[in-house]
């Protein structure tokens, strides 16, 4: 659903060194502006703003004060807050207050949780944790991330959390990509023209950048490089929440990347396609901004009819994740591709 939800990065830095982490986090990356993105939340309002807020980073929780004044301004707006978070502070024998005083004012904790953040942080003091904030009132989740669907380390989780928990954690499962530090050790896998045509899911919500620039993609090479200016929203030391929604759900290139994907809009509306270029986020970051595709997109998507089969397709897109995610399965469809 587009704008339904909008990620904010608080910061860039955090204290664990994780060998698969795709922005690359130390204590020195730096990054984040309270101030503006207090000020940005501020903007949301009861009859204008997004149905989920998710705070991310780096480690959002080492400014657990911001985090805290973030989730009871949206919350007032109506806005659900979710924070993931590494996780470094359940190395200590109970959850600091600061930290303990910032979860308590969100709807979701999700940790993140895998082989690699186990090297630094004990997966049952993890489970201990989780535990403790389910028992505040939180709902929580662990996001894990595997090598594989049948990654081993998967029955050590499972092991911790029947040893440890008396009630099932909810848990999302997602690969390593070749991605930040992963890029050391792991390679993408190239990918079929027939797999590659397929509509964009990371084009559905903005995502703020470290530097307070709105995009509108989470790919963390756009949300960390050059952001091609089809994919520019704004920046939060200028632009509301409204004006940011707006973007994102009417600007026809991004409403044709949801409905196509990068590489069908080559192919749907070039004579000669230039497709698949070097993968698939590849051919959109080479998406022109101006020129003769983007004046056949507008086209295109100028009328109602485009608007209808668009309203159509978002429904048979959401039932499919709706089933997808109910297994915790975090890839996106493969089997959704408008003729």
């Amino acid at each position: 659903m587009p704008a339904a939800g909008i990620f904010l990065t608080i910061t860039r830095n955090c204290p664990l060194s994780c060998a698969h982490c795709s922005t690359n986090s130390t204590m020195q990356s730096g990054g984040g502006d309270a101030k503006a993105s207090l000020q940005f939340v501020k903007s949301f309002t009861r009859e204008d703003h997004p149905e989920l807020l998710l705070l991310t980073g780096g480690e959002p929780l080492l400014d657990p004060a911001t985090v805290r004044k973030l989730a009871i301004i949206a919350r007032r707006a109506g806005t659900r807050v979710c924070v993931i978070s590494g996780m470094f502070f359940a190395r200590s024998h109970s959850i600091p207050a600061p930290i303990q005083r910032a979860i308590a004012q969100v709807d979701h904790f999700t940790a993140s949780m895998d082989e690699f953040h186990q090297a630094q942080v004990p997966l049952h003091a993890v489970i201990r944790c989780i535990n403790q904030i389910r028992g505040m009132g939180v709902e929580v989740s662990i996001q894990a991330t595997v090598r594989s669907a049948d990654d081993p380390w998967l029955a050590d989780l499972r092991a911790v959390i029947s040893e440890e928990s008396d009630t099932e954690i909810p848990m999302l499962l997602g690969t390593v990509g070749a991605v930040g530090r992963a890029k050391s050790f792991t390679k993408s896998s190239p990918a079929e023209l027939d797999d590659m045509l397929q509509p964009c899911a990371f084009a559905a919500w903005p995502t703020v950048a470290w530097d307070g620039s709105v995009v509108a993609c989470c790919n963390q090479g756009v949300v960390d490089g050059a952001v091609p200016e089809h994919l520019r929203l704004g920046h939060i030391a200028g632009s509301g929440w409204p004006a940011i929604r707006k973007i994102c759900e009417t600007r026809p290139m991004l409403r044709a990347l949801r409905f196509y994907g990068p590489v069908g809009v080559r192919q749907v509306f070039e004579s000669e396609p230039t497709a698949a270029c070097a993968g698939y986020c590849e051919t959109c970051a080479a998406l022109p901004a101006g020129g003769t595709l983007d004046s056949e997109v507008r086209a295109r998507f100028s009328g109602q009819a485009m608007r209808r089969l668009e309203s159509s397709f978002m429904e048979m897109q959401q039932e499919a994740a709706l089933e997808r995610y109910s297994r915790g399965i975090a890839a996106p469809s493969s089997d959704l591709a408008p003729a």
